[in-house]
């Protein structure tokens, strides 16, 4: 079980997007760098590195420099850790369960309005 400070932290859709798109990153053979991340969430790279900082400090994504040798310039890498895993997976549950709940609340209204 998350704690409730994660699970509060996960309730904003930014962080867990930034987590979820650190993960994205991760398990397609890729590396979450910042400017990575950036690009997947459609921001700048000191925009993502000010998301990602928050997940650091709860201990959801932890942070590393790598070495690249084509710039010749070290470069920000985060990492999914096992409790940011299982934070997302508690995160995506109970989004799954808000889309379910909307989408018959939607069925709802329609069959209301085409009676």
């Amino acid at each position: 079980m998350v704690r409730r400070e994660v699970e509060d932290e996960l309730r904003n859709p930014k962080r867990r997007d930034t987590l979820k798109e650190v993960y994205l990153l991760e398990s397609s053979g890729g590396t979450a760098t910042t400017y990575r991340l950036g690009q997947a969430l459609g921001i700048a790279t000191s925009s993502a590195k000010s998301r990602a900082e928050p997940l650091v400090e709860k201990g959801l994504i932890r942070e590393r420099w790598e070495e690249v040798s084509e710039r010749g310039a070290d470069t920000r890498v985060y990492e999914t850790t096992e409790d940011g895993r299982e934070a997302l997976l508690e995160a995506v549950e109970r989004r799954l369960l808000e889309i379910e709940e909307e989408k018959e609340e939607l069925r709802r209204i329609r069959r209301d309005l085409s009676q």
